[in-house]
């Protein structure tokens, strides 16, 4: 991901794509961003992270390479640390300074994707301010999500850092103890499943573990 190769392989052509005004003047709204999203987005966030550190206040440790990563079920007031700027994780990377450059970027191609449609169909997509965003009015074609921020929101943007309550930053205040217990419940281990349930599902395949619902990876 880090090599020169992907970037001219990779990158390059992705960038060709997301700025073509024929391509973008053919996609919806919702279908550009999840485009992105899963391609040059989350391989920018990748290429330019690093090793996650240890945020700890203990100075013999602090720093140190972490190289699993903080544990999805580790809720320490360290990982809070403005230090802590992880790229590769949601909680840490709007922390990063590349993290609004990358997404500058991605800013950039909603714009070209309105002046695309606006060259094509003159009027048809609507400009509004959503949220004191800038943003496009439902149309049920090109635009189709009337509420197209998920996460918490701060009382007057819906931005990325909204509701996360790092030192210096102002937001809503969130039901924590309620999201660590989702957590706990979505990344804990699996409750033993009903033997009638497991009966019916049958036993577990090779290289599997037994699920409610379904074989699933060990």
């Amino acid at each position: 991901m880090r090599k020169t190769s992907t970037l001219y392989g990779r990158f390059q052509a992705w960038e060709a794509l997301y700025t073509s005004a024929d391509y973008l003047a053919s996609l919806s709204l919702g279908e550009l961003g999840s485009r992105i999203e899963f391609t040059i987005h989350n391989w920018m966030h990748m290429r330019w992270t690093s090793v996650t550190r240890d945020p700890t206040g203990d100075v013999a440790k602090r720093g140190l390479p972490l190289p699993n990563g903080r544990d999805a079920l580790d809720f320490d007031e360290k990982w809070l640390d403005p230090e802590y700027d992880y790229l590769g994780e949601t909680f840490s990377s709007h922390i990063n300074p590349i993290f609004w450059r990358l997404h500058g970027w991605v800013d950039d191609r909603i714009n070209d994707w309105y002046r695309a449609h606006e060259a094509v169909r003159p009027g048809v997509v609507k400009p509004m301010t959503l949220d004191g965003v800038e943003w496009f009015a439902v149309d049920g074609t090109w635009v189709k999500n009337d509420e197209p921020w998920e996460g918490a929101r701060a009382s007057s943007s819906p931005t990325h850092h909204a509701g996360h309550n790092h030192p210096g930053h102002s937001g809503r205040v969130l039901d924590v103890p309620t999201m660590q217990a989702a957590l706990r419940i979505i990344y804990g281990p699996e409750p033993d499943a009903a033997p009638s349930a497991m009966e019916d599902h049958g036993q577990a395949l090779p290289g599997t573990r037994a699920s409610w619902f379904k074989n699933v990876p060990a």
